[in-house]
Order: C-alpha cells, then structure tokens, then sequence
C-alpha cells in the first residue's frame, strides 16, 4: 500500500524508456493484484479456523494451569510463560 502512490511515477519512467515496458509493468501489477486477492480468499477461511483451535488452547492451557499449580511440568510452557 505505501509503494502505491509511487507506481503511477514509476510507470510514467517505464514508458519514458518503452511503451511495452510500462505495459509490461501495468500487466505484471493486475497479475499480482489478482493473485494477493486469491490468496486472500483461499487462506481466509483456514487462517480463522486456525486461529479458533489457537483461542480453545490456550483456554485449556490457563484452566489446567489454575487447577494444577504444582504440575507444571506436565502442562507445555507457551511462549509467553
């Protein structure tokens, strides 16, 4: 997002030098603009699942940890601890 101001001055030099480079370059844009947008849509649902099965652990984690103070070393330390 902060290189995108700075694409239309870009392109502007890439046509100073050939119209097919900024072609070119507007082409590859839309390319990458495409596939950040699949990868978006195809992670989207994954990513949340992962996170909800994160939220139950450590759920679990703080109720085995408040019920078995002195077990620690059966309970895994989270990165946090």
């Amino acid at each position: 997002m902060f290189d995108f101001p700075w694409f239309f001055i870009y392109l502007a030099i890439m046509y100073a030098f050939s119209p097919k480079f900024a072609l070119f370059t507007l082409f590859a844009a839309v390319v990458l603009i495409i596939i950040a947008i699949l990868n978006q849509l195809t992670t989207k649902n994954s990513i949340k699942k992962a996170n909800q099965l994160n939220n139950k652990s450590s759920k679990l984690y703080l109720i085995l940890r408040t019920l078995l103070p002195n077990c620690r070393k059966f309970i895994p330390r989270q990165m946090g601890d």
